[in-house]
């Protein structure tokens, strides 16, 4: 134990002072190491050499081959085999045989070295190695980094498990000729007017065999949607579009559009295009004829639920878990609007001949909405639209989980919900118009080309046909039956040419009668364009006036707002110069009290000098030839100026000091006066704002009303033209 003071001797305040620095050098050292920190590599104890195939590649594929495979190779480097592995890439060898700590793949993985892999934040989910992971690698490449890849035999398919195929999706073609339908990674196909299954779809790249029906896609059968002239199918699953021809029903094209899992889709109705999103929000636009990415859209952050293209194929809208809608524009891919929803949806479609946009929302209600193209900007090619919120549908009770259209009644669509509610709906009159009861939940909704006939599929093994006029069932399609059906087709060629005659003639018939009255209506209209236009003029001119008046109001208010401001600085500031003065005065005080204590002792002092110097020349006088004596009493002389000096400097004080409190207090009263005046001025300015906001209210109501007349004469005018 040391002594106090040898402590205190050799701790000195210079050496602790060193101390400290060293302490915060230190710990900024340990911060920097934390962040860098590299990640554990565990001790693995096995029996035997690792098997590169299935216990090493299995890590690798989970956390590193979405970006360095044969098709990407990222940095040339690739790490699907020990071979390709060992030959490295642009920043050489991945490992080296028997020196795993040497070895480039494991000191990126284990983050010791830039860059860290795989990279924070990867468009595919892959997560850091764990120790054991790490343990496992390093000791695959210390035992000298052997092994092959065999493939693990041929991939040998069986039929699915009775309680594995529910229907995900569902399609009709434009003749209302064949319907398809999504059960796990089938595709079932039936004849719609004969209720018959015409079988499953199968490619044979999937096929064990040659002589082994196959299945139609890896992974479960997300969407499906036929070509406007139905001799194409394309169907969505986990990574993969396919396109079908009609006949004979194999895959014509396959394409990858990149990684990841492509959950949602949509086909545009020229059938040219392919909208496809991920569920981190990944937008890419596809032509379905090379499978180009057209364009890849800054998605939302939150997965995308729901996808539809417009009639004119030129917008696409999005809807997302995060609640949001937005639109593009397919040519360039730039965004159209966005609006924010009031619940999370997993519906979208364009509806309705004026081109609304109908969401269905997970709290029942169908919402629609309208796209108003924003005002032109100079220096702008195109001005920002805008999307303004419609009409509330109400009469689901559960959440809407399909929209679908019919070309044929351009204003009817119909929704479904989880709880398998179907309503058909009017989209111009904003009504509902009949209601069907499916039974279960539907996940697939789809219209025959007449738009006579509903097609709903749910979570069961059923598909069913409904007569939209009345709500009546026609029939639910099961089964894996097959038959060929070109007799019956060419019976349906025969009949609806004579349907097209007779229909041609009563358009001859309905266009003749319709001439004079047509007629007669451009005349009309006429008339009625000018009058819009006139009344349009008055109201544009009307206008100037209660705008000017509300600019100018406007900015009233924000100088007084503004003055508000000044007020408040001026009353915190004086709050400020108060509390200073207020502390003033008893310091002042202290002095003078000082001054006043010290004062009486000068007095004393100057006696006694004068005594002092009274004995030393009284000494002086009686001693002349002695020269100490002299000079002691000019010493005395001298301490009699300096004791009178300190006495007249002592009384000075005294006056200073008072004059100091008395100007101290002069201030304090100044400043409260000052603060006084402050605060008082503060309800007048916030008295002034009422009156400025009372008059900007009034002028901006009178603003408004102008305003509504010409919008309303500017649709007068729009709906004349029409």
């Amino acid at each position: 134990m040391f002594h106090r003071s040898r402590f205190n001797r050799f701790f000195t305040l210079p050496f602790l002072a060193g101390v400290v620095l060293i302490c915060a050098v230190s710990n900024n050292a340990s911060v920097r190491a934390d962040d860098e920190k590299p990640l554990e590599i565990a001790a693995i104890k096995h029996e035997g050499e690792v098997d590169f195939e299935k216990e090493v590649l299995p890590i690798l594929r989970r956390s590193c081959l979405a970006c360095h495979n044969t098709a990407e190779a990222e940095s040339d480097l690739i790490l699907e085999t020990p071979k390709t592995i060992l030959a490295g890439g642009a920043e050489g060898p991945g490992a080296v045989a028997g020196k795993g700590d040497e070895s480039l793949i494991l000191q990126l993985a284990a983050h010791q070295r830039e860059s860290f892999m795989p990279p924070e934040d990867n468009d595919v989910g892959a997560k850091d190695l764990t120790p054991q992971e790490l343990g496992l690698l390093k000791l695959w490449i210390d035992q000298g980094a052997k092994g092959e890849v065999t493939g693990g035999g041929p991939v040998r398919w069986r039929p699915l498990p009775a309680g594995v195929n529910p229907i995900y999706s569902a399609a009709i073609s434009a003749d209302g000729q064949t319907i398809a339908t999504g059960r796990a990674n089938q595709v079932f196909l039936h004849h719609g007017p004969s209720k018959r299954s015409l079988g499953r779809l199968s490619d044979p790249a999937l096929a064990a065999s040659p002589n082994e029906y196959g299945p139609a896609h890896l992974d479960l059968v997300q969407a499906l949607t036929f070509s406007p002239d139905g001799n194409t199918l394309v169907s969505g699953g986990y990574r993969t579009v396919k396109i079908w021809r009609r006949t004979p029903a194999v895959a014509v094209k396959r394409w990858s559009v990149g990684a990841g899992e492509w959950k949602v889709g949509a086909v545009s109705a020229n059938g040219a295009l392919c909208a496809l999103a991920q569920p981190n929000g990944q937008i890419k636009i596809v032509q379905l004829a090379d499978g180009a990415v057209k364009q890849t859209l800054q998605g939302p952050a939150s997965e995308v639920l729901g996808l539809a293209f417009s009639k004119d194929n030129a917008t696409l809208a999005a809807i997302a878990a995060d609640k949001s809608l937005r639109l593009w524009n397919t040519a360039d891919g730039k965004p159209v609007a966005n609006a924010e929803l009031a619940a999370v949806s997993h519906a979208v479609a364009f509806v309705g001949s004026a081109g609304q946009i109908a969401v269905g929302r997970d709290d029942g209600i169908v919402r629609l909405w309208s796209i108003k193209a924003g005002e032109k900007v100079e220096g702008q090619d195109t001005p920002a639209a805008t999307l303004e919120a419609g009409a509330e549908l109400k009469g689901h009770a559960k959440a809407v989980r399909a929209i679908a259209l019919t070309a044929a009644q351009a204003e009817q669509f119909a929704t479904a919900d989880e709880q398998g509610i179907v309503i058909i709906w009017d989209a111009a009159q904003k009504k509902q118009i009949r209601k069907i009861n499916h039974g279960e939940p539907v996940t697939g909704l789809a219209w025959t080309a007449d738009g006579k006939t509903l097609a709903t599929a749910g979570g069961g093994k059923t598909l069913t046909l409904w007569q939209a006029a009345d709500g009546k069932k026609l029939a639910d399609l099961r089964g894996d039956y097959r038959t060929r059906l070109s007799v019956a087709a060419g019976q349906r060629a025969v009949s609806l040419a004579k349907k097209y005659i007779v229909g041609a003639k009563a358009d001859v018939d309905a266009a003749n009668k319709t001439k004079t009255a047509e007629e007669a209506n451009v005349k009309k209209s006429g008339e009625a364009i000018k009058k819009a236009e006139e009344a349009l003029a008055k109201s544009v001119e009307a206008v100037k006036k209660p705008l000017a008046d509300k600019q100018a109001a406007e900015k009233v208010v924000a100088a007084a707002k503004a003055k508000l401001e000044k007020a408040k600085a001026a009353v915190v500031a004086a709050d400020k110069t108060v509390a200073a003065a207020v502390a003033a005065v008893p310091v002042a005080e202290k002095a003078r009290d000082a001054a006043k204590t010290r004062a009486p002792l000068a007095d004393p002092a100057v006696k006694l000098a004068e005594e002092l110097l009274a004995a030393a020349q009284k000494a002086a006088a009686a001693n002349k030839a002695n020269d100490l004596l002299a000079a002691v009493a000019a010493d005395a002389k001298k301490l009699v100026s300096q004791a009178a000096a300190r006495r007249e400097q002592a009384k000075k004080a005294i006056v200073d000091a008072e004059a100091a409190v008395k100007a101290a207090i002069a201030a304090k009263a100044k400043s409260e006066a000052g603060k006084k005046t402050a605060v008082a001025a503060v309800p007048a300015v916030e008295k002034e704002i009422k009156t400025a906001e009372a008059a900007a209210k009034k002028t901006t109501d009178a603003y408004d009303k102008v305003a509504a007349a010409q919008k309303a004469g500017e649709r007068a005018v729009a709906g004349a033209k029409r």
